[in-house]
């Protein structure tokens, strides 16, 4: 892979319409079973904020509109945002990759989660989901952002789906175990977590990182508005344990979950600069290619809105400011908001 002008990439997909905001979200996984990579693709303001997923089946993907995908799937009504988030993962436990689809602004910004079961997925309205989560109240943005890893070693895929503007954008994130997954509100999550305070926007930004390498996936949260509003940013770290959860404004456990933070407290790293909103992206991946997952996490209004990412390898102090990061990146201009999103892969083919 070389520099090279869009348009002469190898495949080009293409929206329905203007403004639509087609690939606005992004996520892979292989929906209908045959062993090859599927891409699902958002667009977030098709017909007033509708919204749209569309499937193109991997193996023999070609240039063409969105039109052309081999599923769409569509959002209840108007105002919904359907796509504004989206992952992939086995949730059923029936050997198939299924696709959960956020719509954050459903029913006055409620929010939902949709999930559609993989194997033969066929165009349709997003009320034919086979599971449907929905957030708890008004203005809550339930279905902002979504992680998919097993928080409680089971073996089985879960959901953590976010919420960040719960109680004047304090911020939640649900964890809802697979294997058996039910319709419901996020009141009936088996994990809840909530932010420390009003405009933390905890949620925002949400990834499955085993820091420790004990086999089960721990979970982190970015809370870019930390600070009392001043958007500093700052990411929090919890690992599974057995019948407790955690809940940052209080300080404090409650029986009957399994969520608590890294080594018995709270774990995180804060941003550096004032308005640089530290855990507006998170990824995870081998960076320094020593064999462990290593973590990125975008501050896109740093440095005057340049923005940065800041790269922690896998033995990093995870108590630690943003500074102290192994590697810092930083955007080339003024405004550039560099660290916006996140992805990881072997672009360069070297293992």
């Amino acid at each position: 892979m070389t520099s090279d002008n869009a348009t002469n990439a190898d495949v080009i997909l293409t929206g329905e319409f203007g403004f639509d905001e087609f690939a606005n979200r992004l996520t892979v996984g292989d929906f209908n079973a045959d062993g090859k990579d599927d891409l699902a693709v958002g667009a977030t303001r098709y017909t007033t904020y509708t919204g749209r997923t569309y499937i193109f089946y991997g193996g023999s993907m070609v240039s063409e509109g969105a039109s052309g995908a081999d599923v769409t799937l569509t959002g209840e009504t108007t105002f919904n945002y359907f796509g504004s988030a989206l992952t992939a993962g086995d949730f059923n436990a029936d050997g198939k990759d299924d696709l959960v689809v956020g719509s954050a602004i459903y029913s006055t910004n409620t929010g939902r989660a949709y999930i559609f079961y993989g194997g033969s997925m066929v165009s349709e309205n997003a009320s034919g989901a086979d599971v449907t989560l929905t957030g708890e109240t008004t203005s809550n943005y339930f279905g902002y952002s979504l992680t998919t890893g097993d928080f409680n070693a089971d073996g089985k895929d879960d959901l953590a789906v976010s919420a960040p503007n719960y109680s004047t954008n304090t911020g939640r994130a649900y964890i809802f175990y697979g294997g058996n997954m039910v319709s419901e509100n996020a009141s009936g999550a088996d994990v809840t977590l909530t932010g420390g305070s009003s405009n933390d926007d905890y949620g925002s930004a949400l990834v499955a990182y085993d820091y420790n390498h004990d086999g089960r996936e721990d979970l982190v949260v970015g809370a870019p508005g930390y600070n009392n509003g001043g958007d500093t940013g700052r990411i929090y770290f919890y690992e599974t344990r057995e019948n407790y959860v955690w809940d940052l404004q209080r300080q404090s456990y409650s029986s009957g979950l399994r969520v608590h933070p890294i080594m018995g407290h709270e774990m995180r790293i804060t941003g550096e600069p004032t308005n640089g909103q530290l855990g507006r992206s998170l990824a995870v991946g081998d960076f320094n290619a020593d064999g462990k997952d290593d973590l990125a996490v975008g501050a896109n209004l740093a440095s005057s809105f340049e923005g940065r990412v800041y790269i922690f390898y896998n033995d990093s102090n995870f108590e630690a400011k943003a500074g102290q990061a192994d590697v810092i990146l930083t955007g080339e201009t003024t405004f550039s908001n560099f660290g916006n999103s996140l992805a990881t892969g072997d672009f360069n083919a070297d293992g």
